[in-house]
């Protein structure tokens, strides 16, 4: 039996009339790549590194490699001749030569559209092996009505009542459709669909690239994919980010060929940009779709932005050959291409019996136009008329409210108003209740996969305010984005890591820190600045190494602690030790606080979250702590104008901040200048005990404050799991902590009664005894 092959661009038109017949399907797109040839990473990676381009211009060429003939050419069409000869001479072009000649068992079907000379040419050479046939469309021709509104809002309200109206006489939600949405719309279907209860599936097409877990990833990509993956697994702590790292995994394994990973960061890079987020899908549900996919001409569908411009939408004219060189190679110039799209929408338009078509007069920038698709249809116009209140209370309370506004703020009455108010007196008009509503205990379990993952930074956001943890490290909204400082904090600590090692080499580190971030005149002038003062600070951080006797040092070293299915881990930057003593030592870009007093509220941590996190690690639990410290790494005096600013100033900055044991037999081992330290911020002894201003602290107030921590962190991941996410930021004394640098404002609404009052405490009598009270 003689098998089908249909060349569309829309094969589910097909689908369902054809279910029983020996059929394939395959695009236009898809048949020049078997007649031709396609390519895969390789290909890519070859123009990348061979002619130093980026992904998006290897593509470009790649794609326009099949258009080539001999009887037009000049130095555009040449350079890409002498690309393909080179792909095919080192086998880069992947080609199907038994494809041609298994065509001869099928019969052809196309789609009944306009074609180029191209296209016509390789329809005509496909004449010469089977039949070929063009597939009738439907014939039936339909007219409906256009829909004027002001506004995308206003469209998208008329649609939505539309809608409503029609699953109330019985239409099933499955058989309506909405089509043409850009952003814009999306959004006010998603904020509409909300009020009125109804379930919609759009076609978001978000970005991984700004999630966490892949700029993780960037930030931590190295030649070893194993190394990279283990550091970004730490950080899966639900099944969306669990998606993503098997996407990266999947990614990765499109390039084992290639020996050294770091050769091909911009490729993979490139698709972490194009890959989307996967979004949940109801089943019963309005469905966003293309209209050129409509199967069957008898479903609902409601047509938005029938405005000039969006439908169909102008193409910028990017292409890489001009109107006169796609002329001479037999393609659609951007004229035709305008004309035959409008063509081809008119006919499907025509071909829709139930359509509901709106357009907008006017959006942002100012008044618009109705498609000149109209020119064609000449369809009737209709004003849109969205009194309607029969469908939804709650989008008739906002509406009461807006009418409200009208009429207080400029003394405008609403036709509507008053029928509104007396079937809504208990309209909450200039009220608002902020107050977090309780989610299900089983679904933020499932949400977290059962497992949950804190570290310092969510701790300590949980503990200023549960609302601000909610909103950052449950629901994500905090988009993270790369600054300058950031990207130089990652320098610093990714060399300093490695600057003590015996074959280390300055330039070699920086230079592989820095590849690949691309960098403006001015960050240029600072990055300078900043590598000489880097060199400065490993300068220095090896002469204060002269007065310890640690021998031994862990660098990055990470520590989880488990608790069942849940983990709190964290990474400190440097650990000293030897014998049975140890310190602590944290790089800091910013200015360094060491205040424990906040400890007691699980706030500002950083200096107890390391000595739990070492109190924990299975070679240091018996350790005794000779210190912990913050070291500042970045200094801003003398960044501009060095010569103003002396070594001496400059080492002192480079001193630690922090806390150091009074035992002096495990203090000494750190340092042995410890009576006067010449690395240790303001400590210094005389003959009666150390200066007040020292900070000294001994075992048992470190084995308090461990455990002062360690009952924080379990209380929390109860909590957390228990859904408890109250608007509830801390103010201590007259600070308020919990709101401190918070970005989310805009969101909670908070309010004086939420704040929570606590104690501001000055030294550390919280952990009981006198004997803390005078430690500053």
């Amino acid at each position: 039996m003689i098998k089908t092959l249909f060349i569309t661009d829309n094969k589910n038109k097909y689908l369902k009339k054809n279910e029983l017949i020996n059929i394939k399907y395959i695009t236009f797109n898809e048949l020049l790549k078997e007649l031709y040839f396609t390519y895969d990473e390789k290909t890519i990676y070859y123009l990348v590194n061979k002619y130093n381009m980026n992904v998006d211009i290897a593509r470009i060429y790649l794609n326009n490699l099949i258009y080539l003939n001999e009887y037009y050419t000049d130095d555009k069409i040449d350079f890409l001749f002498n690309i393909k000869n080179e792909l095919e001479k080192n086998n880069l072009l992947i080609k199907n030569k038994l494809f041609i000649n298994s065509l001869k068992q099928y019969k052809i079907v196309l789609d009944n559209r306009e074609y180029s000379r191209f296209e016509m040419n390789i329809i005509n050479k496909l004449k010469e092996i089977t039949d070929i046939e063009y597939y009738e469309n439907n014939t039936n021709v339909y007219s409906n009505s256009i829909y004027k509104c002001k506004t995308s809002e206003e469209e998208v309200i008329f649609c939505i009542n539309k809608i409503v109206s029609l699953i109330k006489d019985g239409i099933s939600i499955n058989d309506i459709y909405i089509s043409n949405l850009n952003s814009s719309y999306r959004n006010l279907f998603k904020k509409y669909s909300y009020i009125f209860n109804l379930p919609i599936n759009l076609n978001d097409n978000v970005s991984i690239y700004s999630t966490k877990i892949v700029q993780t990833f960037i930030k931590e990509y190295e030649s070893n994919i194993v190394n990279t993956l283990n550091k970004i697994k730490e950080i899966i702590n639900d099944k969306d980010t669990e998606k993503i790292y098997n996407h990266i995994v999947n990614i990765y394994n499109k390039y084992v060929w290639c020996k050294d990973y770091l050769l091909v960061k911009d490729l993979v890079i490139d698709e972490l940009k194009n890959s989307k987020k996967e979004s949940i899908k109801y089943t019963n549900a309005i469905n966003e779709i293309d209209i050129s996919e409509i199967v069957d001409v008898n479903k609902y569908v409601f047509l938005l932005g029938f405005n000039q411009n969006e439908l169909p939408k102008i193409k910028k004219d990017e292409d890489y050959f001009n109107d006169y060189e796609k002329e001479k190679l037999g393609l659609f110039t951007s004229e035709e291409i305008k004309k035959n799209n409008i063509n081809k929408y008119s006919r499907l338009i025509k071909s829709i019996k139930n359509l509901y078509i709106t357009y907008k007069e006017y959006d942002d920038r100012g008044e618009v136009y109705i498609s000149n698709i109209n020119d064609i249809l000449n369809y009737e116009i209709i004003d849109v008329d969205n009194n309607n209140y029969n469908n939804s209370n709650l989008y008739n309370n906002i509406e009461l409210a807006k009418m409200y506004d009208e009429y207080y703020k400029y003394g405008t009455i609403n036709t509507n108003m008053s029928v509104l108010a007396n079937n809504y007196k208990n309209n909450q008009y200039l009220k608002y209740d902020n107050n977090y509503t309780n989610i299900d205990n089983s679904m933020l379990k499932e949400y977290l996969n059962n497992r949950l993952t804190l570290s310092y930074s969510s701790l300590d956001n949980y503990n200023r305010c549960n609302f601000r943890y909610y909103l950052n490290n449950v629901l994500h909204l905090n988009y993270f984005e790369e600054t300058f400082m950031i990207f130089i904090g990652n320098v610093y600590h990714d060399i300093l890591q490695k600057s003590f090692n015996d074959d280390f080499d300055f330039d070699t580190c920086w230079n592989n820190a820095i590849l690949n971030r691309e960098l403006t005149n001015k960050e240029n002038f600072f990055l300078k600045k900043l590598k000489e003062e880097l060199k400065f600070v490993i300068k220095t951080i090896k002469e204060q190494d002269i007065y310890t006797s640690y021998k031994s040092s862990l660098y990055e070293e990470k520590i989880d602690v488990l608790y069942g299915n849940n983990t709190f881990t964290g990474i400190i930057d440097k650990i000293k030790y030897d014998g049975d003593s140890l310190a602590i030592i944290d790089y800091k870009t910013g200015n360094p606080d060491i205040n424990l007093y906040n400890s007691k509220y699980g706030i500002g941590m950083q200096l107890p979250i390391y000595l739990y996190l070492v109190k924990h690690h299975p070679k240091f639990k018996d350790y005794h702590i000779a210190g912990f410290y913050l070291q500042k790494i970045l200094n801003n005096d003398g960044l501009l104008d060095s010569n103003e600013v002396i070594d001496t100033k400059k080492k002192n900055n480079l001193k630690l901040y922090g806390y150091s044991n009074s035992d002096i037999e495990v203090l000494k081992k750190l340092d042995s200048n410890y009576n006067d330290s010449k690395i240790i911020k303001g400590l210094k002894q005389s003959s009666k005990g150390f200066y007040q201003y020292s900070k000294v602290i001994d075992d048992l107030t470190i084995n308090k404050l461990t455990k002062l921590i360690e009952d924080n962190v379990i209380d929390s991941f109860n909590k957390i799991l228990n859904g408890k996410f109250d608007i509830n930021p801390k103010k201590i004394g007259i600070n308020n902590e919990g709101c401190k640098y918070c970005k989310f404002k805009d969101i909670c609404f908070m309010k004086e009664k939420d704040l929570v009052l606590l104690k501001e405490y000055k030294n550390l009598d919280f952990l009981g005894g006198d004997e803390y009270a005078n430690l500053d």
